[in-house]
């Protein structure tokens, strides 16, 4: 059982000043979008990945199980 901390807040309020000074100061808000677009590839993979996962799953449940294709909602690949 947890009991109520009083001072337990100030880990949250440690956190936001955290998130303040890496994104809401003039020096932070030119080093975000540099941050952000180093994860551009990693977030593009994982899109595909996630995409190609689906399509495979969905593949191998019609094959394999014998459901029936207007089950499946099919997303359009790019």
């Amino acid at each position: 059982m947890r009991l109520y901390d009083p001072f337990g807040s100030q880990r949250g309020l440690e956190r936001k000043k955290k998130y303040v000074e890496k994104t809401a100061t003039p020096e932070a808000a030119v080093s975000v979008s540099h941050r952000f677009s180093q994860l551009k590839d990693f977030i593009d993979f994982r899109i595909g990945f996630e995409s190609l996962y689906r399509l495979l799953m969905d593949i191998y449940l019609n094959f394999n199980l014998h459901l029936d294709y207007s089950q499946f909602e099919w997303n359009p690949i790019n």
